[in-house]
């Protein structure tokens, strides 16, 4: 009987740590206090919003020296978050470890005022002191009813290196005096990152903030949040890091708002030449910049837009070209010979390609392509994803050329090889009267472009031209063409 009352009590005594030890752990829950009404009370549970706990109310019944104290669940009191002194807080500031885990007096938030609002974060730090901020504002702080991004990446798909990011959102009601919004945004999803922009009134209850452009790859993460901290006021200092979390009144993220959740973010591409409305490629109205492609010109080519080379003008610039799916890079002739769009290795290079077509490249006989290098290292990469309907492609001796990945292109017109180029995987499918041509000097290797041991189909050439040396010099062992004399 002995032994069984002594298993009995250490069963208890260890079921009563296990109770003790899960209150220990628990993050901060309910808040009571006199604040409200005068008369000490239990007001509810706080919400999680991401960076911190959150709770508000209007104050009914002013007094001095009103109490707030932060418990757990179930109504228990170990742990509780309050302070060490009966001294009143300061309000309307990040109280650095100002609710101390079962401290000695509940919290003073000094006299409180009827018809005020009162909105408290605290930190979510379970065996620990947190952080606190007591936010008193006359007004009932406006609703974040909508974010919107800005339109150009809702148009375009895409967000330029170094082009300026517009955020706007739409509020319950116009912001009172005392009450400001900004963007918070970061490049490295708030890990140590944080930065903010303070927006202004557009119109109505519409505000809007610019986060400046980014370098290209950089991933943008944001949100809106409002606060009775102005950056421009002696508080300025207050809105960094994760302060902004304490001295938060509403926020709004993906999700929605005053909730934990996802933030809205973007990820800045290489292209800053988007495509307006289609056109001549050498119009200023065709590009959403309203000016040219240049040397150093990443160029995108949107769903829709057809862009033409031309008329009466030879040469085009890009650092690089990406022909989104829907879109059109289509070449005509001008002044009776091929229009070339010049491709500069010579600056910094692109990401990953230097024309990439998700949608159709129409060369017929009046487009062809330079790749040029000031050095013999210098790569340029083609990426075919859909079909080329018709296509030339033309390149200088200055330079490395590589097409990646033709086995859906269809070539109607000409493909042309230097001395240094190439077809690392596929090749296309060689249509009717269309030629592969080797402009070389010298004797040339046949590789990925003309498939060996094929009789027909895939990879196998309609039309076979070298330049600057002739068919005694070529490797054409096993080669089949779809013409008796290829050459």
């Amino acid at each position: 009987m002995h032994r069984l009352f002594t298993s009995f009590k250490s069963f208890f005594l260890f079921f009563l740590l296990l109770i003790g030890g899960a209150a220990a752990v628990a993050q901060p829950t309910r808040i009571e206090g006199s604040w409200l009404t005068g008369s000490y009370t239990n007001q509810g549970n706080v919400a999680d919003r991401g960076g911190a706990l959150w709770y508000r109310d209007v104050c009914t019944g002013g007094i001095a020296n009103a109490e707030l104290l932060f418990n757990s669940p179930g109504n228990t009191y170990s742990p509780k978050w309050v302070n060490s002194s009966a001294g009143a807080i300061t309000r309307n500031t990040r109280l650095v470890a100002g609710a101390i885990i079962n401290g000695s007096n509940n919290m003073n938030i000094g006299t409180t005022t009827t018809g005020r609002y009162y909105t408290f974060n605290i930190g979510k730090n379970t065996g620990a002191s947190n952080d606190v901020a007591v936010l008193e504002t006359t007004y009932l702080p406006k609703d974040i009813t909508s974010v919107t991004p800005d339109p150009f990446l809702t148009t375009h798909g895409v967000v330029g290196q170094s082009q300026p990011f517009n955020v706007s959102t739409l509020l319950s009601a116009a912001l009172s005096v005392g009450e400001f919004a900004f963007v918070r945004y970061s490049t490295d999803a708030f890990a140590s990152n944080n930065q903010f922009v303070a927006m202004t009134l557009v119109s109505g209850s519409t505000y809007q903030g610019v986060i400046p452009g980014q370098a290209t790859g950089t991933t943008i993460t944001y949100y809106v949040f409002t606060s009775n901290t102005n950056s421009q006021g002696a508080l300025q200092n207050q809105i960094n890091g994760t302060t902004a979390d304490y001295l938060t009144l509403n926020l709004r993220n993906s999700v929605g708002t005053n909730v934990s959740g996802a933030n809205y973010s973007y990820t800045v591409d290489q292209f800053h030449y988007s495509s307006a409305t289609g056109g001549n490629y050498n119009s200023t109205a065709a590009w959403a910049r309203g000016a040219t492609p240049t040397t150093t010109a990443d160029v995108i080519i949107l769903n829709g837009h057809t862009i033409t080379s031309p008329a009466g003008i030879t040469n085009m610039q890009a650092r690089s070209i990406r022909i989104n799916t829907g879109g059109v890079l289509r070449g005509v002739l001008a002044n009776g010979s091929p229009s070339t769009i010049n491709f500069d290795g010579t600056t910094s290079p692109p990401v990953g390609y230097t024309l990439r077509t998700d949608g159709d490249l129409i060369c017929n006989s009046g487009l062809r392509f330079g790749f040029y290098g000031s050095t013999a290292n210098v790569t340029h990469t083609i990426v075919s994803n859909d079909t080329i309907a018709v296509c030339g492609v033309h390149n200088t001796s200055l330079g490395f050329v590589t097409f990646l990945n033709m086995g859906n292109a269809k070539l109607q017109h000409a493909l042309y090889l230097g001395p240094r180029s190439a077809i690392a995987t596929n090749a296309p499918t060689y249509l009717p009267n269309s030629v592969l041509y080797y402009s070389t000097g010298g004797t040339y290797e046949c590789g990925t472009e003309w498939y060996a041991n094929v009789g027909s189909g895939v990879g196998v050439p309609y039309n076979v031209s070298a330049s600057g040396s002739n068919k005694t010099g070529f490797n054409v062992t096993g080669r089949y063409t779809q013409v008796d004399n290829p050459f």
